[in-house]
């Protein structure tokens, strides 16, 4: 059975009128069986119009008109594809409820992987949506009955719903016996050679989540979800190259590694190839390249490219400087949760930089970016509660977080409490 994992890496169609099917040729025959209602053709032409198989172009819009057609004559499998298009704007208008629905009916009707992702949506909830001129009602987020339907899954050996219970309960981090499970599940998923449960379970290995650090057990399964041709996996094993952790350094091939995974849609590897271009390395410097990759991400919502392009405007990489571009860009990062936009957005009201100066707010950019553990942000903050500066003075607390900015190896902070 073809499951439609790769989906999200599908460029989206600028279109999403639904065309009506061209009459078929007669060297066509797949394209015949699916005018004549047959179920399983109208999924493969789907698929073909989907991947740009079998010499046809790729065309989304047709072929969310041939999954509609086959969900319609009972393919759930044509509904679940249906739903993935609907989630990430492929052929059709974005619209998660829609996909929600979707998913929820095909999995309701028998097939794992739409009820997987059903729980998973129904899990963090779905904002309401406009629709032209009806509103979508909001999806109401159900966490234990979501994990609910996760476990009795995954207590049937559903290899998808162990590894996306795993990752629901990375999100928890309730206690240590609930990170210990997450490897579990991992590891049972990753058995059937699961290429996301492989890269998962590599990363716990890599960074001691759920139990020990294991190097080299992580870096061998990371290996095999690169073999899998998990983009993700190429990302970060190109990461591992390129700083030497845990395999030797190889700068080259790091780099074509976060080559591949940014062609293929990866928002950090776009960030990391953006970097690339605005260096120079193993590129021509082309700072035009970096900021349209830049911008790629962020229409993602990938948090980190709101500070990349704050720094772009704010110093005139390859474009004309402008600071309340660049102010614009870290309040986006800092409202998604980025750590580093938090620290830059704090510095702008700090120095009352594309904004004017707001000591106070400063002071809370920094409290949320410290409490991630941003290093400058740590410093900031210690130095804000030392002086007084947007809070009331607490220099306990302030030589404290500078102390630990110095041991994370902040020159500024050592340089501040040598004095």
């Amino acid at each position: 059975m073809r499951y439609f994992w790769l989906i999200a890496l599908v460029l989206a169609s600028p279109f999403a009128v639904m065309a009506e099917e061209e009459p078929a040729a007669p060297a066509d025959p797949l394209r015949v069986k699916a005018q004549n209602n047959d179920a399983q053709a109208q999924l493969d032409l789907g698929n073909e119009f989907l991947h740009g198989l079998n010499g046809r172009t790729a065309n989304p819009t047709l072929a969310v008109y041939w999954f509609r057609k086959a969900a319609e004559n009972g393919k759930l499998e044509a509904l679940y594809n249906l739903g993935l298009c609907q989630e990430f704007g492929i052929g059709v208008d974005k619209s998660r409820i829609r996909a929600y629905e979707s998913y929820r009916k095909a999995g309701e009707a028998g097939y794992p992987p739409a009820r997987s992702r059903s729980a998973v949506m129904l899990f963090y909830g779905v904002p309401a949506e406009q629709e032209d001129l009806v509103k979508l009602p909001a999806i109401a987020s159900e966490r234990k009955k979501a994990l609910e339907i996760l476990t009795k899954m995954a207590d049937q050996n559903d290899v998808v719903a162990m590894r996306e219970l795993a990752k629901l309960y990375l999100v928890e981090k309730d206690s240590p016996a609930r990170l210990a499970e997450v490897r579990k599940l991992l590891e049972k998923s990753a058995a059937a050679n699961d290429a996301e449960a492989l890269r998962l379970l590599a990363q716990c290995l890599l960074d001691g989540i759920g139990g020990d650090i294991d190097e080299s057990h992580g870096v061998s399964l990371l290996r095999r979800a690169v073999e899998l041709e998990d983009y993700n996996a190429m990302y970060l094993y190109g990461r591992l190259l390129e700083y030497g952790e845990g395999v030797p350094t190889d700068s080259a091939k790091a780099f074509e590694y976060t080559r591949i995974a940014s062609d293929n849609n990866i928002p950090a590897a776009m960030i990391r190839m953006g970097d690339y271009y605005l260096a120079g390395d193993f590129v021509t410097h082309d700072p035009a390249a970096a900021i349209k990759l830049y911008k790629k991400a962020v229409a993602m919502n990938y948090p980190e490219a709101y500070s990349k392009l704050g720094r772009v405007y704010f110093n005139g990489y390859g474009v004309k400087a402008d600071k309340e571009a660049a102010f614009d860009y870290y309040t986006s990062g800092a409202r998604e949760g980025d750590p580093q936009a938090q620290y830059f957005l704090g510095k702008c009201y700090l120095d009352g930089v594309g904004v004017a100066q707001d000591l106070s707010a400063a002071v809370y950019w920094f409290r949320k970016a410290a409490a991630a553990n941003h290093v400058e942000s740590c410093r900031e903050l210690g130095v804000c509660l030392i002086l007084g500066k947007g809070t009331a003075k607490d220099e306990a607390l302030g030589y404290r977080l500078l102390k630990q900015a110095a041991e994370a190896n902040d020159r500024e902070a050592v340089l501040i409490l040598s004095q």
